[in-house]
């Protein structure tokens, strides 16, 4: 409900300084005689549209699942985005097709513009420091929630600053005599425009197209379940973009010996932390699978095998033999012996036992341990 709130509150404040905008704009155009700003008035007029729509979908989009939706309504906010992907792709059409008009009224036609009045310039500038105030507002809160929808119309404010630069370059030159320079400062913003437009597009897209998780976020959850216990490994871990959040479905591997009450409980606890601990997750579905135990006894036994040789003084142990480990999901147990040389005392074995059990415990603290100690036969 907070990104919610949040949401809705930057495309509020865009709605309400858009209307404003476009107001400023196209009275001052009009008292200014320039026709640049009555059009970047009418562009911040297509914004009003863009922030509505946002605000709309983000109503839907938050709205909780019911029968006919299992996984929600966030894919709204893709779509939004989307829209005002296209919104600007329109705005680009009509900004060339008047860049184009003008390269030929001014080169073909050597038709004479009236020079705005620099009165023009306050529109413009308002605009762009405005504009770009709203960009970083709406993009922070956007990229916090992680809203598609959001994150577009940031890039839409943004993309108005641009105009208006634009806009100010070309009433700059009109005032100053350099006519050509509106137009080409136009074309320029619309190259700007039309970048944003496809980032925007092709980011809506994957989310819509399911595209795989990103690789920083995949890894930190496939560590957080690697360390929580039964878990012995983690098959695949996929996940869906629903507007500001994910649904996630993975699968992950217990030991066989696990009983089917303790795999229920562990299960419940990690679908629940994985909602506490990572807020960009709406949903958990997970798939349990039982491994045999042979591989795992067998990686383990080698890992007591390692911890023995490393620490064996060939001087006072010979070697260890009838190495037996046993898990089950009620006891770790490991058993083995130990062959001294002739001369060690029982005293000195002890003590050489107790290290090596010591250093075995480091490791595995909750098994129990048994070494026989036998001289050399």
């Amino acid at each position: 409900m907070q990104i919610y709130e949040a949401a809705k509150r930057a495309s509020k404040v865009g709605l309400w300084i858009n209307i404003s905008l476009t107001i400023i704009k196209i009275l001052i155009g009009i008292l200014a005689k320039s026709q640049a700003l009555v059009a970047d008035g009418i562009h911040s007029g297509s914004d009003i549209l863009a922030t509505a729509v946002v605000y709309l979908s983000l109503f839907y989009a938050y709205k909780p699942k019911d029968k006919d939706h299992p996984y929600g309504h966030g894919k709204i906010e893709s779509l939004a985005a989307i829209f005002v992907s296209l919104i600007l792709f329109g705005i680009v059409i009509f900004l060339f097709y008047d860049v184009g008009h003008s390269f030929y009224d001014n080169l073909i036609l050597k038709k004479t513009v009236n020079s705005p009045s620099w009165f023009a310039l306050i529109g413009a500038i308002i605009s762009i420091i405005v504009k770009e105030w709203l960009f970083r507002y709406t993009y922070r809160i956007g990229k916090k929630i992680d809203s598609p929808a959001v994150i577009a119309n940031a890039w839409d404010h943004r993309s108005d600053a641009y105009s208006s630069i634009g806009v100010l370059a070309g009433i700059t030159g009109a005032v100053f005599g350099f006519g050509l320079l509106d137009p080409i400062a136009a074309f320029v913003v619309g190259i700007f425009i039309v970048v944003v437009a496809i980032k925007i597009l092709k980011e809506a897209c994957n989310d819509l197209l399911d595209k795989a998780i990103p690789e920083k976020i995949s890894n930190e959850i496939r560590e957080y379940l690697l360390n929580e216990e039964g878990i012995y490994e983690v098959n695949y871990l996929n996940g869906r973009k629903m507007g500001s959040f994910y649904i996630l479905d993975i699968g992950i591997d217990f030991l066989s010996f696990y009983s089917l009450n303790d795999v229920h409980e562990i299960i419940h606890r990690i679908e629940e932390n994985l909602l506490r601990k990572f807020n960009f997750v709406a949903g958990v579905n997970l798939h349990v699978h039982a491994v045999k135990n042979d591989e795992e006894l067998k990686k383990r036994s080698l890992i007591i095998s390692d911890i023995i040789n490393s620490n064996i003084d060939k001087k006072k142990i010979i070697d260890f033999h009838d190495l037996d480990y046993r898990l089950s999901s009620e006891s770790e147990i490991i058993n083995l012996h130990l062959t001294f040389q002739e001369n060690i005392s029982l005293s000195e074995a002890h003590d050489i036992t107790s290290v090596i059990e010591n250093k075995i415990k480091m490791v595995f603290p909750n098994a129990s341990i048994s070494i026989h100690m036998e001289p050399k036969n």
